[in-house]
């Protein structure tokens, strides 16, 4: 419709989405379930908790925002041999 109150008509042609078949709609299914356990796992996983309180935190978005370290570091020696240690 115009603004001066002539309305003019337009004809749109909708178009249909093609009907999924059984292989994506199993697919889709697989998906949503693999997504459902891992949402689920994250928020029974002790470290994701602590990682997510301490990113909620409003005093820690201006440490993440500057790359500040707000405790003890490590040197590099030291965390590649945790790193080494935890993929046994």
């Amino acid at each position: 419709m115009r603004i001066d109150g002539i309305s003019t008509s337009i004809q749109t042609t909708a178009t249909r989405a093609p009907e999924p078949t059984r292989a994506s709609q199993a697919t889709i299914s697989r998906d949503v379930e693999t997504a459902r356990k891992t949402a689920l796992s994250a928020l029974t996983n002790e470290r994701f908790r602590a990682a997510l309180e301490k990113l909620s935190d409003p005093r820690a978005s201006e440490t993440v925002a500057l790359m500040r370290n707000g405790g003890p570091s490590t040197d590099l020696g030291s965390a590649q041999a945790r790193y080494a240690d935890n993929s046994n």
